[in-house]
């Protein structure tokens, strides 16, 4: 079991901190705690992969249980962590995103839609090929959605409507994503080292980036904060990365801290999850 010091993910909306546990789910709110739940109910084994998933529009969090075989999902309001809902999948999921009201599942039969009504996860139709990262892009009102293909497809999707897939495939594999105020960006592994792309957010077109040596043999994205996108290196040695404005792909700040499971920022304001708990980050340059 994780304990209960571990901090296992952590997201950040304006002044508010959401932080996941090995036993609680915390709000903060500039710096006080204002709400915390327990989920020492769901016994989680460290195999397991507990992830937030924020929909800001309908002010829910959901806590996803991926890695772990029934999938379990747990609804909350955002400012009393009231639990709203609870469901469970049979399947096995490797992560999670949540816009337009609708949460989705990645997993290796594609990509699967839970509405609030039903809180039962449905296979879309035309995703079935997007088997790797998903992310929410609530700017545009869509989830985004990679397959796991060399080069790599990329996806759109709005509730009620057919997917799209970019007529552009990227030059890279073992893709990661992540969206940050409506800028779209994929990294992955190429065949000369790491890539790093900004898409537009229609077409699903490289609109720049190319081949990043910053991050030697791949860059992974880790996560958006509200300005900028949090870059890694690829190589499982390394610890080493970046704030990268998420207009231009200029590179703001480096960093070099082992260990860090996720990374979440807002305007002047950043935070990383690990095993110690909620660190902060001192961000300098970053605008967060």
């Amino acid at each position: 079991m994780f304990s209960a010091a571990q901090a296992l993910d952590v997201v950040v909306d304006g002044n508010n901190e959401w932080v996941l546990s090995g036993r609680a789910l915390t709000l903060m709110h500039d710096g006080e705690q204002i709400a915390t739940r327990s989920i020492s109910y769901l016994d989680l084994n460290t195999i397991s992969a507990p992830v937030l998933a924020l929909d800001a529009a309908r002010d829910v969090i959901w806590l996803v249980v991926a890695n772990a075989a029934p999938t379990q999902m747990i609804e909350f309001d955002t400012r009393t962590l009231q639990p709203i809902a609870t469901a469970s999948w049979s399947q096995l999921v490797t992560g999670a995103a949540a816009v337009n009201g609708y949460l989705y599942l990645e997993n290796d039969l594609g990509v699967a839609e839970m509405s609030p009504d039903t809180l039962n996860p449905r296979l879309v139709p035309g995703l079935r090929g997007a088997m790797g990262a998903i992310a929410a892009d609530p700017t545009h009102h869509q989830l985004i959605a990679l397959d796991i293909s060399d080069p790599l497809a990329v996806y759109s999707y709005r509730h009620g409507q057919l997917p799209y897939e970019s007529a552009m495939r990227l030059p890279m594999r073992q893709g990661s994503l992540a969206v940050a105020d409506g800028n779209i960006w994929v990294g992955g592994y190429g065949d000369r080292g790491a890539m790093l792309y900004r898409l537009d957010p229609r077409t699903l077109h490289p609109v720049s980036g190319g081949r990043a040596r910053t991050y030697d043999q791949g860059a992974v994205v880790m996560s958006a904060g509200e300005h900028v996108l949090w870059v890694r290196a690829g190589d499982s040695g390394s610890d080493l990365f970046t704030c990268v404005d998420a207009a231009t792909g200029r590179i703001e700040q480096h960093f070099h801290l082992a260990r860090v499971r996720r990374v979440a920022s807002t305007a002047g304001a950043g935070a990383i999850a690990t095993d110690q708990g909620v660190l902060p980050l001192t961000m300098g340059g970053c605008a967060g």
